[in-house]
């Protein structure tokens, strides 16, 4: 018989489209409370159902089986398909609902475990957690766009990566401080492909912050300077700015000059000519954006910037 025409198979399809089993919930509640960006799915084809949990941060299938027939065609074509996945990086994890029923702690162990390791795809940008500021907005981001991307929390996992980016928020020397503790200086500053500081990731470039009296990373032999005080305008610098190309560079592809981007910062990269890409001005000019070699630097926030700052994004995911 035809399963696919079964009456009972479209009716468990439409219970199966409305109500989330005990199981599915577990999973959900699970990936939600880690704050794990992830989407939820369910497929029916030919009475076999799948929920798919996509978790975007680490490029990780979650599959639940739930299944009404046995159907051996069925079974080829979904083993054909988590190839396919599996050759474009993302990873599965397959359990059988009985198992999240009778085992969730071993389901969630297993879970916590792969979502421990970085994407190990072809390609995608890299980045380096230091626990230095919230990166959601910026993963939020590149979801958008449909870049992949992935952590990197040990020097083994520069390997899996053709970019890299370095955030931050906060204090410049707290900052310095919590990448050294990592231990990934050294790996930082050997790295021969694009690297992209945002914000303080930016200022983490330099050779030195007025903040905290800090040494950096100096691969940028200039500094990091406390706007001064005693005038109208606010520190820190908080807003729109508009930002002027200084020279002309594929991280600026599609922007036009004096377009506006979010800056939020008390400190300033000192103006150089030499590694300035584009530069604003408030209180007093200073580097919009840098670049040496393959570091690029932003002290504005593209993941909060609309349009351009997405088209930047997109424009160092090509470099």
């Amino acid at each position: 018989m035809f399963l696919g025409a079964s009456n009972l198979i479209f009716k468990n399809a439409e219970a199966l489209r409305n109500n989330m089993t005990a199981a599915e919930t577990l999973l959900w509640g699970y990936l939600k409370g880690n704050q794990l960006g992830a989407k939820f799915r369910r497929q029916h084809p030919l009475g076999i159902y799948i929920a798919d949990f996509y978790c975007h941060q680490h490029k990780l299938v979650i599959e639940v089986d739930g299944s009404i027939h046995e159907v051996a065609e069925i079974a080829k074509n979904d083993l054909e398909r988590q190839l396919n996945i599996e050759n474009d990086g993302i990873r599965v994890l397959r359990f059988k609902n009985e198992e999240i029923y009778n085992q969730p702690e071993k389901v969630l162990e297993t879970i916590t475990q792969a979502l421990s390791s970085p994407f190990r795809g072809r390609g995608g940008l890299g980045i380096i957690r230091y626990g230095a500021g919230n990166i959601f907005s910026l993963t939020a981001a590149l979801e958008r766009l449909g870049i992949p991307y992935g952590m990197i929390n040990k020097e083994e996992d520069f390997d899996q990566f053709d970019r890299y980016i370095i955030p931050g928020v906060g204090h410049a020397g707290a900052a310095m401080h919590k990448l050294e503790s990592t231990g990934l200086v050294p790996a930082i500053k050997a790295l021969k492909k694009p690297v992209l500081g945002i914000c303080v990731g930016m200022q983490l470039l330099t050779s030195y912050s007025e903040e905290g009296d800090s040494n950096l990373l100096d691969l940028f032999p200039i500094k990091t300077l406390k706007f001064a005080g005693g005038t109208d305008l606010k520190v820190p610098h908080t807003g729109w700015n508009q930002v002027y190309p200084e020279l002309e560079n594929p991280l600026f592809e599609n922007i036009p000059g004096g377009s506006h981007f979010y800056f939020v910062h008390s400190y300033f990269i000192e103006y150089n000519n030499l590694y300035t890409l584009s530069s604003t001005t408030y209180i007093n000019k200073f580097s919009a954006s840098i670049m040496r070699d393959n570091f690029y630097g932003v002290q504005f926030h593209p993941e909060k910037s609309g349009a351009y700052g997405e088209t930047l994004l997109k424009n160092f995911s090509n470099i």
